[in-house]
């Protein structure tokens, strides 16, 4: 493979490394550095039937500088990461990919494995090399599996396993509270339905509380904030339903000389239908993010 110029890589550092070969091998072949300078490190084959060619950062030969076959001594560009397609198999999509003792990727482990990346895209004989060379990043995970739990609103523990490794698996952080739902961060809704004149204490894992009217009675819905919260708690109180002028929403902070001020107040009002607010605990009071009155 002809690599265009030494110009076209020397402006990505931390992906692509000028080298020099010390033997001839093949584009795509699997390289560590054996000696040289920073400037010009030299690139020796990685074979996995020696430990110590595969224990540090490994590197992906592209091909040489000027076109020509690689020979000892050709200057050759090498990448750390990157994609490299037509590589030939039939692995499944996400399977490890490993140097083998010939230095070069493999679906199966040479003798001291040494996972370089994974397989993506296979079909028709071939597939792309999703290649990542950084020391321990085709390590095998050793000691106790990676666990999920998961835990309903009075903290009790209600599942709990491996965790998989496919993108439509659903990782549940407490009840009401903060989950990773294919790959998306989602906050869970805490919604509550109120009479006019109406208290609700903000329970210890609500994040994000939607306040509805019933239709039934008139006056302040009040919202207790949680007396003593940890620092960094956010806590998002919406009027979900556009009826905060008839039925005002208060905040309450402190009362009693029990909670946190919300700013300097114990109480915050939203009193305009579909107002919203966002209040961040501090370690001596509740900082208020944002207050939309609409």
């Amino acid at each position: 493979m002809a690599v265009a110029s030494y110009s076209k890589y020397v402006a990505q550092p931390d992906v692509v490394v000028i080298g020099q070969a010390t033997e001839a091998f093949v584009a795509d072949s699997v390289v560590y550095i054996s000696g040289g300078t920073a400037a010009l490190p030299l690139f020796s084959k990685a074979l996995a039937d020696t430990a110590a060619k595969v224990a540090g950062p490994l590197y992906l030969v592209r091909g040489s500088l000027n076109g020509a076959a690689i020979i000892n001594g050709s200057k050759v560009a090498a990448v750390t990461v990157g994609a490299v397609a037509g590589l030939a198999g039939a692995p499944a999509d996400g399977a490890s990919v490993y140097v083998s003792d010939a230095g070069l990727p493999a679906l199966t482990a040479g003798t001291n494995s040494r996972v370089i990346g994974v397989a993506t895209a296979p079909g028709g004989g071939t597939y792309v090399l999703s290649f990542n060379g950084a020391k321990g990043a085709g390590a095998t995970p050793t000691g106790t599996a990676n666990r999920i739990a998961k835990f309903d609103n009075a903290g009790n523990l209600t599942q709990a396993g491996n965790i998989t490794e496919d993108n439509t698996s659903s990782i549940a952080i407490f009840g009401r509270g903060i989950r990773l739902d294919d790959g998306q961060l989602i906050i869970d809704g805490n919604e509550q339905t109120l009479d006019g004149g109406a208290s609700y204490a903000v329970p210890d894992l609500t994040t994000s509380l939607e306040i509805r009217w019933t239709g039934v009675g008139v006056g302040n819905r009040v919202i207790n904030l949680p007396a003593a919260p940890t620092a960094g708690r956010v806590i998002c109180v919406m009027d979900a339903d556009g009826s905060a002028v008839a039925n005002n929403i208060t905040i309450v902070g402190k009362s009693g000389g029990v909670g946190l001020q919300i700013e300097g107040a114990d109480t915050m009002v939203m009193s305009a239908n579909w107002s919203s607010g966002v209040l961040l605990a501090l370690r001596d009071r509740w900082k208020v993010v944002a207050n939309r009155q609409t």
